[in-house]
């Protein structure tokens, strides 16, 4: 899978994304005939159960409505990538007889996703790094970015050096904003507690060496003269040369439209319009889009299914009946990686292994939340992969967090 196309991009390359979807499916049926669990962990069959009724729902709609086949069970295809992986996850937990190995594993497959994604871009149109942009990111990239949370915490091993230099240099090439917004999202994870962080030299000390890392990249683009800097420059400041933000305000035609179609009737707003429906741009914001590049229109770009607004999207898609409980559980999940840490410190278990994949997997989680609100997410089946990863490491450490603070507590009060 790290070396799947975007979900978007099928035609071609149809082919080979099946193959690699197959191969991803007989992996995991060998890993889960072979393996043992050695750990009391057991997987919630919640978000297996809300996103198979999402998709039979909103296929159901889609049928109904004439959509092509193959865009409903495209589009079907990462949400279940979620699941699959979420359960894998947390088998592999169950069953690691060494966590820290474990651990060092995901990360590395982590660096896999980077480079083959580099190694697909570089193969089949090229790079030029002084107009790259986040086609070269990367599935793994918003848990990479994870890292650089989790880091003040447990510093920083040569694999973590490893990730981080090379997603921030990605994210730099690529001048993708929003993967800023995630990396300062990913802090979330301190929310419930962060009193600790202030009362600790160590963790301040490490949040002061993590500002070396962004200085560091901006001092090669300055020395390498690629003109890095400037694109960012520019695009953070894109409102003052076009008078608007042409991303923002295509992105909030795409909503608009959406929206409209949710409330369109009250059919339409409690089952959706179906899982391969296409979205369009529309409004006052689209023709100050389309004037902001230079075009009369851009009324042609459409999605199918997933827009740019990823729980817009799965309201539009599913209703009110499909779309309702996923957008419930999708919230829930993210309030639990905000809790995580104070429930880990609570417990006197922060320094253990399974705190750091917890912590790991709430970054991943509140990353890929905030994700959501700039990206359809589950529209593409890398990134759907990592956001099982990240649910996954998150439930299996609350789980054996939950277990192992109770058998302290029971062998604290037991008689001597």
């Amino acid at each position: 899978m790290a070396f799947d196309f975007r979900s978007q991009a099928a035609g071609a390359g149809a082919a080979i994304q099946a193959l690699l979807l197959l191969l991803f499916l007989g992996l995991s049926a060998l890993f889960w005939l072979s393996s043992r669990p050695i750990r009391k962990i057991r997987p919630s069959l919640t978000l297996a159960g809300v996103v198979a009724w999402f998709c039979l729902e909103s296929a159901f709609v889609g049928y109904l409505d004439r959509q092509e086949i193959y865009s409903i069970i495209v589009n079907i295809v990462p949400i279940g990538l979620l699941v699959l992986t979420n359960y894998n996850m947390q088998r592999a937990i169950a069953c690691a007889p060494d966590l820290t190995s474990l651990l060092t594993c995901v990360k590395w497959l982590a660096v896999l996703f980077l480079f083959a994604r580099v190694v697909v871009i570089a193969a089949t149109t090229g790079i030029d790094i002084t107009t790259a942009r986040y086609e070269i990111l990367a599935g793994s990239v918003n848990a990479c970015l994870g890292l650089l949370a989790t880091s003040i915490l447990y510093g920083l091993s040569g694999i973590d050096l490893l990730i981080l230099t090379t997603t921030l240099a990605l994210v730099a090439i690529s001048v993708t904003r929003s993967q800023i917004a995630v990396a300062i999202s990913q802090f979330g994870i301190y929310l419930s507690s962060i009193s600790y962080l202030f009362k600790n030299p160590k963790t301040l000390r490490r949040l002061a060496l993590l500002v070396f890392l962004p200085l560091g990249l901006v001092a090669a683009d300055q020395l390498g003269q690629f003109g890095i800097t400037d694109r960012w420059i520019v695009r953070l400041f894109a409102a003052s040369e076009f008078g608007v933000d042409p991303t923002l305000i295509a992105r909030n035609a795409e909503v608009e439209f959406m929206l409209d179609a949710f409330t369109a009737s009250s059919a339409e707003f409690m089952f959706g319009h179906g899982i391969a429906a296409e979205t369009s741009l529309i409004g006052g914001n689209a023709a100050a889009a389309a004037a902001a590049v230079g075009r009369d229109s851009i009324a042609n770009v459409h999605s199918k299914g997933f827009g740019h607004h990823n729980y817009w999207s799965i309201l539009f898609v599913g209703g009110v009946l499909g779309g309702l409980p996923l957008l419930v559980f999708l919230c829930h999940q993210t309030v639990e990686a905000a809790l995580f840490f104070r429930r880990v410190r609570v417990a006197r278990l922060l320094e253990t292994t399974v705190a750091q994949f917890g912590l790991w997997g709430s970054a991943t989680v509140i990353g890929m939340s905030m994700f959501g609100f700039l990206a359809g997410t589950f529209g593409d089946r890398p990134t759907c992969l990592w956001y099982g990863i990240g649910m996954g490491m998150l439930a299996a450490a609350r789980g054996l967090v939950g277990r192992l603070a109770h058998d302290a507590h029971r062998t604290a009060k037991s008689p001597t």
